[in-house]
């Protein structure tokens, strides 16, 4: 496998790690205005879910960028589907 197209992957593998702590936090806080009723914090997280998006957006264009760039071959398609596929599962978490 290309050194630069392994490079990529370890980007986007970045991005994704970086997206799943901001989702795992806003989750976190979620439960947390939950469990004490705090109807304030839950609205402020409910509409703070702007980042996530950004991030989501992101990690698509990356997936593109690298697919673009590198004409990937049929072996190494799973390398930036499984990623898609994690990104619009945790944009799903982070949502409102």
């Amino acid at each position: 496998m290309n050194s630069h197209f392994l490079h990529e992957l370890r980007k986007l593998t970045q991005k994704l790690l970086s997206m799943g702590t901001l989702v795992e936090d806003r989750l976190k806080l979620a439960l947390a205005a939950l469990n004490t009723f705090d109807g304030i914090s839950a609205a402020d997280i409910a509409h703070s879910d702007d980042k996530v998006d950004v991030m989501e957006v992101a990690v698509v264009e990356e997936c593109l960028n690298i697919l673009a760039l590198y004409q990937t071959r049929a072996p190494y398609l799973s390398s930036l589907v499984t990623p898609t596929r994690i990104n619009t599962a945790l944009e799903r978490i982070g949502e409102e």
